[in-house]
């Protein structure tokens, strides 16, 4: 693609202008894609180490991303379906937990349940992910903690290859693993959609303009 071509796409603008265009397009691109779907789709029953209410570790797993997604929502398991009693705080990493790409608190009652109990509250702003590894992990704290579930064995969508149970300490990633293949301290879970080839191009030019304009 020329540049004069580029340019006719994004006119000169201040970079303030041109990244929050970027954020409306991704958002755009959430709404159009295929539909949403949770990472983490089922827990066998029965659970491998059951109910568990005595830690205040940061509970979760890594996962192995075949493509590439778009985070739109973090979320935990809510035991009973009535509310967290607790505090709950969901993070996304990348594998080696040096960077946090999402973080949310949630809050007590609202969002959107599952059939699963699975208790959902959208990102501010949905977070996109390329194929790779990644882990995503929930403390729970408070006078009162919510109870998660102690190595579940896990199904999974098909956009993940693998998952594998991890924990860390508090809020830290969850960076000690443990447990077989596709086991998980099925705390947290997220919700992404997988973004038409298409759109991903689109994206690709939103890049492409963000960097001409740092020049």
């Amino acid at each position: 693609m020329s540049q004069r071509t580029l340019c006719s796409l994004f006119p000169r603008r201040s970079f303030l202008t041109v990244a929050a265009s970027s954020a409306l397009l991704l958002g755009g691109l959430v709404t159009s894609s295929a539909q949403a779907s949770p990472l983490l789709t089922s827990v066998s029953v029965p659970y491998k180490d059951g109910l568990r209410t005595d830690s205040s570790n940061c509970s979760g797993y890594q996962f192995v991303l075949n493509t590439p997604v778009i985070v739109t929502d973090l979320g935990a398991w809510d035991n009973g379906a009535d509310g967290f009693t607790g505090t709950v705080r969901v993070q996304l990493w990348t594998d080696n937990g040096a960077t946090n790409l999402a973080d949310l608190t949630l809050p007590g009652t609202g969002g959107t349940l599952d059939s699963n109990n699975y208790r959902y509250f959208p990102l501010t702003t949905p977070v996109a992910l390329a194929a790779g590894t990644y882990r995503l992990g929930a403390t729970f704290s408070g006078a009162t903690l919510d109870a998660f579930w102690n190595l579940g064995s896990v199904t999974h969508s098909p956009e993940i290859t693998s998952t594998l149970a991890a924990w860390g300490t508090n809020n830290a990633a969850p960076l000690n693993g443990s447990g077989a293949s596709n086991d998980a301290y099925t705390g947290a879970n997220l919700i992404w959609a997988v973004p038409e080839p298409t759109s991903l191009g689109l994206l690709g030019l939103t890049g492409l303009a963000l960097m001409r304009r740092r020049r």
